[in-house]
């Protein structure tokens, strides 16, 4: 799928910021940085927190659209305010649809390099509760929990 516009992303742990970087990111800002700086047609929140959404809603042009792809816990406040003054549109998204799951495949296809760094941490299954509790850590990008290898019998 070829790329289209430019890709800005704003995150405040370094080590994410330059595996977006790797990852082709256009202009990779700290969150400190990112305040009132880069404007966007479309800003994709991949976090859902109240302060990520107040920052998409304001990264926004007017007419323009934040995607809500994170997962929130629990219901989460809008900057309704700016929303409907400059008629920002905001879509919640449906993850791990299979035309997605196919874009990504055939990409990791494309250059498998584009996965190094996203596993930071691996347990295996019998550390499941440990591999759960290491994903607060906001260094950890992807915490991989691994099966045993089946035994040929």
């Amino acid at each position: 799928m070829p790329r289209r516009g430019t890709h800005h992303l704003a995150e405040p742990v370094a080590a994410k910021r330059a595996l977006a970087e790797r990852g082709g990111a256009d202009r990779v800002l700290d969150t400190g940085e990112a305040a009132g700086v880069a404007q966007a047609d479309t800003v994709f929140d991949c976090v859902a927190a109240p302060a990520t959404l107040a920052t998409a809603g304001a990264a926004a042009v007017p007419g323009g659209s934040v995607v809500v792809v994170g997962v929130p816990s629990g219901d989460r406040p809008l900057p309704l305010a700016r929303l409907q003054r400059w008629e920002i549109d905001v879509f919640g998204t449906g993850l791990y649809l299979g035309a997605d799951i196919d874009a990504v495949i055939a990409r990791i296809a494309a250059d498998p390099a584009v996965c190094d760094g996203l596993v930071t941490a691996e347990y295996p299954v019998e550390q499941a509760a440990a591999a759960f509790a290491a994903t607060d850590d906001p260094e950890q990008v992807k915490v991989l929990i691994s099966w045993p290898e089946p035994t040929a019998d």
